[in-house]
């Protein structure tokens, strides 16, 4: 299982949940977390992210696979968030011109 996904994956992931998903998830299963195949829209709700990332991973073991909270995001969401964003910008930064 791909662990790490790309911008565009992690993008096309919560853009999924956000169009298609958080209306009637977030009302049921607040709290659990959420396991989306950019790729296909396809996804596994479980209570903890190893879990809904291997269940979803059992069934597209190529490719990557977004994992995180259904609802607000939680403290460690907003650091996941902070980092990946430092680690963008790094990147960019190191990009022969």
């Amino acid at each position: 299982m791909s662990t790490v996904s790309s911008l565009d994956e992690r993008t096309r992931a919560h853009q999924i949940y956000e169009e298609q998903l958080r209306a009637f998830l977030e009302p049921k299963h607040l709290g659990k977390v959420i396991a989306i195949h950019p790729g296909t829209g396809e996804y596994v709700i479980g209570e903890t992210r190893k879990a809904a990332g291997m269940a979803l991973w059992e069934r597209f073991k190529d490719g990557s696979i977004v994992v995180f909270r259904i609802g607000p995001p939680t403290d460690d969401d907003i650091r996941m968030f902070y980092r990946l964003e430092a680690e963008k910008q790094i990147s960019q930064h190191e990009r022969p011109q």
